[in-house]
């Protein structure tokens, strides 16, 4: 399910092209500094080992994590709140439109 997602998101795109890093299935040895690589990715990363809850509870603030076993989409900080709107109906309205 985790290569099918991370492939059918960058299908999603066409006719554009998906030109970043892409790793369809991390291995848990490369994940922790993936998670820090300076341009946008894509990574697949597998929940059935302990250690990945971990890496995964420690994101770097500007990720977005999909979460598949759970349905769950935790939005990176930057995406959670809106800027350039004092707060309030706005900034509400715009975090549940990204979540959706």
């Amino acid at each position: 399910m985790l290569m099918s997602a991370s492939i059918a998101i960058t299908q999603l795109l066409k006719p554009l092209q998906w030109t970043h890093l892409h790793v369809p299935l991390a291995p848990l040895s490369m994940v922790d500094d993936l998670l820090h690589y300076p341009a946008p990715f894509l990574l697949g990363i597998p929940t059935d080992e302990k250690r990945s809850s971990a890496v995964l509870r420690a994101l770097p603030p500007d990720v977005t994590l999909v979460d598949l076993d759970v349905g769950r989409v935790v939005l990176a900080p930057v995406f959670a709140k809106d800027e350039s709107s004092s707060g309030g109906e706005a900034s509400e309205s715009s975090s549940r439109a990204l979540r959706s």
